[in-house]
């Protein structure tokens, strides 16, 4: 009986320590920063040149929206899809206008030192740099 006291005292404390070191993770884990807004940047294209562009993003409750345009607007703004933002990293699908048909293009993002940074991936695989600032 004294050993199975002793082991129900050792599990209750094995348990706190373990809930209190996760609440303390938790509590301690810089939260998202918030996105809401313009942004403009750049995309390189698999040619090598660079295209302007603008990210506009929107903060529904804990969901993100938005578009990605040029900045000449010369383009029909392509909404983003499947959005999200998670520790720091940003990524969304958009379908870009290509000339058989829509394209998928996937965005990966990391928010670091108040820009966005990142790649792009098309539905061959190619992948190249993005990179964006936040718009006045």
């Amino acid at each position: 009986m004294r050993k199975i006291v002793l082991a129900l005292a050792l599990l209750a404390v094995t348990v706190s320590g373990v809930l209190c070191t996760h609440a303390q993770a938790k509590a301690s884990a810089s939260p998202d920063p918030d996105l809401t807004g313009t942004w403009t940047g750049y995309g390189i294209q698999g040619n090598g040149s660079r295209i302007d562009l603008v990210l506009e993003l929107t903060h529904n409750g804990d969901a993100y929206t938005g578009i990605l345009r040029t900045a000449g607007g010369s383009a029909t703004p392509m909404p983003l899809r499947n959005v999200k933002l998670a520790d720091g990293s940003l990524t969304f699908d958009l379908d870009f206008p290509g000339t058989r048909g829509p394209e998928l293009i996937r965005v990966r993002l990391r928010y670091q030192d108040g820009a966005l940074t990142g790649s792009y991936t098309d539905s061959t695989g190619d992948s190249d740099r993005m990179h964006f600032e936040r718009g006045t």
